[in-house]
């Protein structure tokens, strides 16, 4: 994916160029990417980068009117001293009127550096969410930073290796916790972060905080419903920007939010809806009238789900190796939908982010594998991550969402889809999380949602009347039209979850795998979702599971009790019982050591350099 790598060097051993060029050489996926390299002995900096053709982010570095100042950054900012969309030109004039205030200054997801010649002083820093990685690890002789983890994978042997802290937080949260990451001794740069080097150590710095947000008092219940109207108005047209701009349109109400704000002319903003081939799911039934009422034009970007079961273990290893093993085995079609999508246009609008910060759903919770599957020796890491999470005092739930879960539960899909084109979304603007803090009452789903019923209403009543995922319309015939959607959508989730309640997984999972094999599971499966991992793990992946996750080399993992995995696998293939979420999670874990691990290892063994 576009980013930026880095070493900065404590003694100059002579080897940095060939190591940066190393680490920068893996990230290079496609043949869109723009890269270089930029060295300066007399600050021990080295740095290669990695930047679409044409996107905010080019060319690279940017450099100040003087000469004394150099600007590396990955991402997006879009605005700088309340100037909308600015470019990389703008911001070096920002940095260099104001160096003071110049980070907190910035608005979007993005990383990047700053090297200051007549400082002789380098930071590197990222977004106050920390939504762009930064990968970095540190050892007497210098300090490696990336992007992405594999470049640190490729010259840094000793980091070859699984964390088995990370392992068991993943086993539980599907994430690992307080800025570590799967591999040894490779951490997270935690959000908000400036760290500055001087050419001989680090001065680790933080230029925002949370807190400060937290503090800000509360507004009256008209206040703040005129203040979110205006600054939804205000900060929308931002994000469409630029020459060609698609939006990628659901069924729910945070995509029709946004289009009820921007008011676009006829035919200036594509828009797209993903699906497969199984079923149209809801979204995409329902999108193309939202874009008709707009007076945009409508594409439905399927993928052939035949194809990616046919290809899985491809697109896999891809997804896998491209993501550095953060996003799910499950969602591996993310990177063809956003190559679909970039034919459209290089820049994606979204509503990502709106249940979050305007609902505060959550999707950070424990989902633990069975632990009769876990060695013995192995549960002690399970025990202590549950104590990790309750160590973290989760004090301000919306800081937890924003800071943490964000950054570290929801990262796969942004690292997928960054690795196509530019993904935007209006829900994390500085400006709106601000004032949602200032919110009268704590949001809840319920809450959320009628504020922005009343937005949509108040900006485009025609929007409003047409049905939504969440929400009927005002037509009486659409209202019960969707009505019987939800119905079926709800059992599509009995069908397509990891669980059920009411422990009825194993029943329900029983009664599907029978239905299915005479193919009526095309009545009451695929409205909610196109992806359908639970009964393809079982019937037409079924070999590819078996032949992964009972091979010599998982089996022999340190994390498993093997006969448990054979049962698991059994049980799950033969629709006796459902285990998607401990088969997910054991492959998951065994393509990031095979990918990321076995297959750098073995390359590193093949072409053998002194690093």
């Amino acid at each position: 994916m576009p980013g930026i790598a880095g070493i900065f060097s404590k003694r100059n051993t002579g080897l940095e160029l060939k190591r940066i060029k190393k680490m920068l050489e893996c990230t290079l996926h496609e043949k869109f990417y723009v890269s270089g390299v930029y060295s300066n002995r007399d600050i021990n900096c080295y740095i290669g980068y990695c930047t679409i053709e044409n996107s905010f982010a080019y060319p690279q570095p940017e450099v100040s009117s003087d000469g004394s100042v150099l600007m590396f950054f990955t991402g997006e900012c879009y605005s700088v001293n309340d100037s909308p969309c600015s470019n990389m030109k703008k911001m070096m004039e920002a940095y260099c009127n104001n160096k003071t205030s110049f980070l907190e200054s910035l608005n979007g997801c993005y990383n990047g550096l700053l090297i200051d010649l007549n400082e002789k002083k380098v930071t590197l820093f990222n977004d106050r969410f920390g939504i762009r990685r930064i990968y970095y690890y540190e050892n007497e002789d210098a300090f490696y930073f990336s992007s992405e983890a594999k470049s640190i994978l490729t010259v840094i042997p000793e980091c070859r290796q699984l964390n088995p802290h990370s392992v068991a937080e993943y086993l539980l949260y599907d994430c690992a916790l307080e800025n570590k990451t799967f591999f040894e001794k490779i951490f997270l740069l935690p959000a908000g972060s400036a760290w500055v080097f001087d050419g001989k150590e680090i001065n680790r710095k933080a230029y925002f905080s949370p807190e400060k947000w937290e503090s800000l008092p509360l507004l009256s219940e008209n206040e703040f419903s005129r203040k979110l109207d205006h600054t939804f108005r205000e900060i929308v047209p931002r994000y469409f920007q630029g020459d060609k701009v698609g939006f990628s349109l659901t069924g729910g109400l945070d995509t029709r939010m946004i289009l009820s704000y921007l008011n676009p002319q006829p035919n200036s903003v594509p828009c797209y809806t993903f699906g497969g081939s199984f079923k149209d799911i809801l979204d995409v039934r329902l999108a193309p009238a939202v874009a008709r009422a707009c007076g945009q034009q409508h594409f439905h970007l399927k993928i052939d789900d035949a194809e990616i079961l046919q290809n899985y273990e491809k697109y896999l290893n891809e997804s896998i190796y491209m993501t550095d093993g953060v996003m799910g085995v499950d969602k591996i079609d993310s990177i063809p939908f956003n190559r679909m999508a970039r034919e459209i246009a290089p820049i994606r609008v979204t509503g990502k982010y709106g249940s979050q910060v305007m609902k505060h759903v959550l999707g950070f919770q424990e989902r633990a594998i069975e632990l009769d599957l876990v060695n013995m020796d192995f549960k002690k890491f399970i025990y202590t991550g549950r104590e990790t999470l309750k160590s973290m005092q989760i004090k301000h739930p919306f800081s937890f969402l924003l800071f943490k879960e964000i950054p570290w539960w929801w990262n796969g899909f942004v690292i997928a889809e960054s690795s196509q084109v530019a993904v935007r979304s209006p829900f994390l603007d500085n400006n709106l999380v601000e004032l949602l803090y200032q919110a009268p009452q704590e949001q809840t789903k319920k809450s959320g949602e009628l504020y922005q019923l009343s937005m949509i209403g108040k900006n485009s009543p025609s929007l409003l009347s047409l049905p939504s995922t969440s929400h009927g319309g005002t037509n009486p015939f659409s209202f019960l039209t969707l009505k019987a959607f939800h119905i079926a959508g709800l059992v599509d989730k009995l069908v397509t979850r990891e669980k059920c309640p009411y422990n009825l997984t194993d029943k329900i999972g029983m009664v599907d795998a029978i239905l299915s094999k005479v193919n009526l599971n095309k009545v009451y499966s695929g409205y909610s979702y196109f992806r359908r991992y639970r009964s393809w793990y079982r019937d037409e992946l079924s070999g590819f599971i078996r032949d992964t996750l009972l091979s010599f080399k998982t089996l022999s993992r340190p994390y498993w009790v093997g006969n448990v995995l054979k049962k698991i696998v059994a049980d799950h293939i033969s629709g006796r019982r459902v285990f998607y979420r401990e088969i997910r999670k054991v492959l998951q874990i065994e393509m990031i050591q095979r990918v990321l691990i076995e297959e750098i290892e073995k390359s590193s063994k093949i072409n053998s350099e002194d690093f």
